[in-house]
C-alpha cells in the first residue's frame, strides 16, 4: 500500500482509513450474519477472512523449491530466490553457502510465523476482526519504501511488534513441545521478557534450541579431505537442516490446529 507523503499528517489519516473501512465492513458483515444459518455464514465470513491473511502462502512448496535449488549447489540462484520470495522486511546481504542457509531458515521461519501462526493465535484470542487487523498491518508494513516518513515506518514496526509479541513467545512453546523441550523451554524462559529482539532473532534462538545439532565432529583428516567431498557434505547437511526445520514446523502447526480444533468443537473462549 503506497501512502500519500505530502503533508506531516496525511499518511496518518490514510493508515486509519486503511484499518477502519475494512475491518468497519467486516464488523457488519459479522453482525448481520450472527445467527443466521445456525451460525454457518458467521463461519463462513471467518474461514474466509483466514484464507485472505493466508495470502494463497504455501510454505511447504516455499521449503521444496529452495531445496532444489540448494541441491544444485546454485549460490546464485539461493541468493535470487531469498531475494524474490521471502519476506521484504529481511535483511538479505549475507552470501556465502552456510549464510545463505542461515539466512533462508531466518527467513523461511518468520515467513511461516507471519502468514500463519500470529493468524492462528489472534483468531483463537480475538476472532476474524483480529486476524484482518493483522493482514493489514503486514501489508502497510510491506508497503513501507526506504523513502517513506520516518514516523511511518516506526509506527507500523511498533504495531508489529505489539502484534508478534505473545505469538512468537507461544510458538517458542510449541517448539518445546515438538522439538528439545529442555534446550527450548530454557531459552525461552530467559528471552521471554526480552524487549531488546525482533521476532525473527527470539524464532532463531528457539530454534537453534529446539533442532539437536547433528554437525558430524569425526571424519575431519586434517584437511586433506577432497574438496568436492567436504561440499558434497556440506550440501546434504544442508538439506537435512531444512527438512528439519519443515518438520519442525509442521509439527508446531498440528499443535495449535489441535488446540483450535478443541477449542470450536467445546466452544472454548479465551
Amino acid at each position: 500500500a503506497n501512502l500519500t507523503k505530502n503533508s506531516p499528517r496525511s499518511w496518518l489519516f490514510d493508515v486509519i482509513a486503511l484499518y477502519l473501512i475494512p475491518l468497519l465492513l467486516l464488523g457488519l458483515a459479522l453482525y448481520l450474519a450472527q445467527g443466521l444459518l445456525f451460525g454457518l455464514l458467521t463461519l463462513l465470513l471467518s474461514v474466509l477472512v483466514l484464507l485472505v491473511a493466508f495470502d494463497r502462502t504455501q510454505p511447504g512448496k516455499v521449503a521444496k523449491d529452495f531445496l532444489v535449488i540448494w541441491e544444485q549447489s546454485d549460490e546464485q540462484g539461493c541468493a535470487d530466490y531469498l531475494q524474490n520470495t521471502l519476506p521484504k522486511r529481511m535483511t538479505r546481504d549475507e552470501s556465502g553457502d552456510s549464510c545463505l542457509l542461515t539466512s533462508f531458515k531466518r527467513q523461511f521461519t518468520y515467513l511461516c510465523f507471519q502468514k500463519m501462526f500470529v493468524m492462528f493465535i489472534w483468531y483463537m484470542f480475538l476472532g476474524p476482526m483480529a486476524v484482518l487487523f493483522c493482514y493489514i498491518s503486514y501489508q502497510l508494513d510491506d508497503g513501507n519504501e526506504d523513502d517513506a516518513q520516518q514516523a511511518q515506518r516506526e509506527l507500523m514496526h511498533r504495531i508489529i511488534l505489539v502484534l508478534e509479541w505473545l505469538p512468537v513467545r507461544l510458538l517458542g512453546l510449541s517448539f518445546s513441545l515438538a522439538g528439545d523441550f529442555v534446550r527450548c523451554f530454557e531459552q525461552l524462559k530467559q528471552s521471554f521478557w526480552s524487549f531488546d529482539k525482533d521476532a525473527s532473532q527470539l524464532l532463531c534462538s528457539y530454534i537453534n534450541a529446539a533442532l539437536v545439532s547433528k554437525s558430524s565432529n569425526g571424519d575431519s583428516d586434517n584437511g586433506s579431505q577432497d574438496s568436492d567431498v567436504e561440499q558434497g557434505k556440506s550440501i546434504e547437511q544442508g538439506a537435512q537442516e531444512i527438512m528439519s526445520l519443515q518438520a519442525l514446523l509442521e509439527r508446531s502447526q498440528a499443535i495449535w490446529l489441535i488446540f483450535l480444533a478443541v477449542a470450536t468443537i467445546f466452544g472454548f473462549q479465551i
